[in-house]
């Protein structure tokens, strides 16, 4: 089996070399970051603003374990399409640039779709990771100000949460129970990134209050094995969008040293532990009492990076999930693909909602896989000292 050290470095290099991140000349395109590729159809179907938001924090996160140009030219890239064209002008975040007709959704739509909150947040983050080293720091935290401006006035809700999206025809926040990522949820905790990293920036004390309105909102809504619900209709619980919660609770409480935090994020991932299968795969729904089969890479990466973190935060009580980790990191190493020279690196997405094998190679799948081995590697063998900075 190849090391951690060579599936980090290949995966780094699709990111880069693979045309997940458009390099076009067109100006519309150029820097945004394809959702996926279609290994059988050869298409990238649409740029997306919640993954270029990402992508951003990846080359920041690469550009601090080896700070080179390219790390900065790609995330800059990636910076300049947010905000000139997924950006609208009062700070709302536009959704998804569509390259193959077939797959437009009205919902999703750069011209007339929804604006998610979750969405601007995980842009707003990416661009204040790039804050920090960029010569044009000033550029960008306008963009990062509108964002927050238009969170903050139109989505926030007076207990602290938020709404999950702006309808851009009518005019105002609304949900939808069909479908987790459409309702409020503690999963919204992961919004505390950016607020965050803006109050750690420039000091803004509201920012911090946004912050700690959203984990408290959070916590309430834990139930005391640890599981978020997150399909309000059936009592669901999808682990990515749980995983986002606790991603939120554990950098909260890291960055504003809230023991509450910590130890919500650790009974939430005991709860993901009992999806681990021996083999290290892990289920990636929770419906009707039990584990479904099927799964997914990204949650196998979030899920490892969680237990990482919490191992260097607490290791004494996670010496007893050592050995569900290395199956993890194991399981998660066979998800890279090893195919045509352009695009081996890059980490294949798994299972859907529906249960139906999707076969493409996933841009965020891959991104919080390089995070979650980095760490394993880190934190877990080599025993090193947190330091969680250019989270993903």
């Amino acid at each position: 089996m190849q090391t951690i050290s060579s599936a980090i470095e290949k995966a780094s290099r699709w990111l880069t070399d693979s045309g997940i991140q458009n390099l076009s000349r067109d100006k519309r395109l150029r820097g945004g970051v394809a959702a996926w590729y279609e290994l059988d159809k050869k298409i990238y179907p649409f740029l997306y603003s919640e993954i270029t938001g990402y992508a951003l924090s990846t080359f920041m996160f690469l550009h601090r374990l080896k700070p080179e140009g390219r790390w900065m030219r790609h995330a800059e890239l990636a910076a300049d399409w947010l905000t000139e064209n997924a950006l609208h002008k009062d700070g709302g975040v536009k959704t998804r640039f569509y390259l193959v007709k077939r797959y437009v959704s009205p919902n999703y739509c750069f011209h007339y779709g929804r604006v998610y909150a979750f969405d601007a947040a995980m842009v707003g983050y990416g661009l204040l990771q790039l804050c920090r080293t960029s010569k044009r720091a000033e550029h960008y935290l306008e963009a990062v100000r509108r964002i927050i401006g238009f969170l903050c006035a139109r989505m926030r809700r007076n207990d602290g949460s938020f709404y999950p999206y702006y309808d851009s025809h009518k005019r105002r926040c609304e949900e939808d129970p069909e479908k987790w990522s459409d309702q409020a949820g503690a999963f919204h905790a992961k919004l505390a990134l950016f607020f965050v990293d803006h109050h750690r920036f420039t000091a803004d004390p509201d920012s911090k209050q946004y912050a700690l309105g959203l984990l408290d909102a959070a916590l309430k809504e834990q139930r005391k094995d640890g599981r978020f619900v997150t399909g309000r209709k059936d009592g669901s619980t999808n682990l990515h969008p749980q995983a986002y919660a606790l991603e939120g609770l554990l950098y909260g409480g890291v960055h504003f040293q809230r023991k509450d935090y910590l130890s919500a994020a650790m009974r939430g991932f005991e709860w993901m532990s009992e999806g681990v299968s021996k083999n290290g795969s892990v289920s990636s729904v929770f419906e009707g009492g039990a584990f479904s089969h099927h799964e997914r890479s990204d949650i196998v990466g979030q899920t490892l990076r969680l237990g990482a973190i919490l191992f260097a935060l607490q290791s004494a009580g996670m010496k007893r999930h050592l050995t569900i980790l290395e199956r993890m990191k194991a399981h998660l190493l066979q998800f890279q693909f090893t195919g045509d020279k352009r695009q081996a690196g890059g980490f294949i997405y798994g299972f859907a909602a529906d249960g139906l094998l999707r076969n493409h190679l996933n841009a965020w799948s891959t991104m919080f896989a390089i995070q979650a081995l980095w760490m394993y590697e880190r934190l877990v063998v080599e025993k090193r000292r947190l330091d969680l900075d250019s989270f993903v």
